[in-house]
């Protein structure tokens, strides 16, 4: 279920970066109101004038690029931590499945033809559930809409 969206200010320094990039406050205006309001929101609750600076030019190159709608992280239905306790895991059942095949290929098993497919699987998973925190995450991926 979406909830509406709720009327944003624009945060002063988002509105700064957005007037100091080349072409910022064009591709800005091209967003969908949801993908703004998401941007705007996500500078504005930064705890420290240095981070909302950053994250408000960060912003500002996104949108002059025209990448705004394609940077933001999709809502996870459950905690980092899960994801990563379920990759691990993966990660655990993949290695002694590789060692068992190796095995039954080779006949011996050694460190490195059980350690390397794990490892391999693990940073798949990793890279895959981290989360980026140069981007905001949505409420739901299905609102935001494409310019």
């Amino acid at each position: 279920m979406t909830t509406p969206c709720q009327a944003v200010a624009l945060p002063a320094e988002l509105a700064h970066a957005l007037d100091a990039t080349a072409e910022a406050r064009e591709q800005w205006a091209l967003q969908s109101d949801e993908t703004r309001q998401l941007y705007a929101s996500w500078v504005g609750k930064a705890a420290t004038h240095r981070s909302r600076r950053r994250r408000a030019e960060r912003t500002a190159n996104y949108a002059a690029t025209g990448v705004s709608h394609r940077s933001v992280q999709r809502q996870r239905d459950r905690g980092i931590a899960r994801e990563m306790i379920s990759a691990l895991w993966f990660s655990l059942v993949g290695s002694t499945l590789a060692g068992v095949v190796i095995l039954l290929v080779d006949g011996r098993v050694n460190w490195y033809s059980v350690s390397m497919p794990a490892l391999t699987i693990l940073g798949t998973a990793v890279q895959r559930t981290w989360r980026n925190r140069r981007a905001p995450v949505a409420p739901t991926m299905g609102s935001l809409t494409r310019p």
